[in-house]
């Protein structure tokens, strides 16, 4: 996620760099992100936790992602950027990864086959963290400043009073 700010830098240390870029539903990023921080200070903070700031951070470190991708993901030559959506990356990895491959004009997908379907078996069974639902507060705070991915990307907002915040949003200053 961190070279996701990155895109201009990356192409000018590797012009032909071939981009996978997998976005995935906005709260599910933000859950994602306030679990591993929250592991990561419990781990190295002897349990002295405060985790006032941290919603901010996230949601500011977001935000700046999603805009700095955005603004420079044209920069990035066409066949070298492959979006892939996480749920569907999730729900079926040989086809999505396969796909990334033949739009990335990458060759070896065949070698990389063969190693890939032993760990997908070895990964059936495999139970991610859950979550209880975001406050509503935070749906609307999220939409507000990643709308855009929302709407590219088809997202649903979820109860995010979007009518009233897309209104806003289109009103002029």
């Amino acid at each position: 996620p961190s070279h996701t700010f990155r895109v201009p830098l990356l192409l000018d240390m590797f012009p032909d760099a071939k981009f996978l870029y997998i976005h995935r539903h906005p709260y599910d990023v933000f859950r994602s992100s306030m679990h591993l921080r929250r592991a990561l200070f419990e781990e190295n903070t002897l349990g002295l936790l405060d985790e006032t700031p941290w919603e901010s951070e996230i949601l500011e470190d977001f935000e700046l992602a999603i805009q700095s991708y955005e603004q420079h993901r044209h920069l990035i030559p066409e066949g070298n950027l492959h979006e892939i959506r996480f749920e569907d990356l999730e729900s079926d990895p040989l086809t999505q990864l396969e796909v990334a491959y033949q739009n990335l004009s990458l060759p070896g997908f065949d070698e990389f086959k063969k190693v890939l379907i032993p760990e997908i078996k070895r990964l059936e069974g495999y139970k991610k963290n859950s979550f209880h639902s975001l406050e509503p507060r935070l749906k609307r705070e999220l939409y507000r400043r990643v709308h855009p991915m929302f709407e590219r990307h088809g997202y649903d907002p979820q109860g995010a009073d979007v009518e009233v915040e897309a209104q806003r949003l289109a009103m002029p200053a």
